[in-house]
């Protein structure tokens, strides 16, 4: 079932954010837990796209539109399509 992989996936992604953000905090000098204190209740989003490949984009369109991201961080899965 799709559901159950994509929940799973969603925790595992929330996870690998923590490590991350905690990495570069000790590369900015600081500790690991530095900002652990902003992200108590994190506000976590996921969206799922698939950017079609250049070989089949309408000349001038590609991705998903204009668009900003919210939040502190933005982790994306690359396929072997590069881009």
């Amino acid at each position: 079932d799709f559901r159950p992989a994509v929940e799973t996936f969603a925790v595992e992604m929330e996870e690998e954010a923590r490590r991350l953000t905690g990495a570069l905090a000790e590369v900015l000098g600081d500790n690991s837990d530095v900002w652990d204190r902003f992200f108590d209740d994190p506000f976590v989003q996921m969206k799922i796209c698939r950017y079609p490949g250049l070989e089949s984009a309408d000349a001038g369109v590609s991705g998903v539109g204009a668009h900003s991201d919210s939040g502190f961080l933005s982790m994306l899965v690359q396929d072997d399509a590069g881009g």
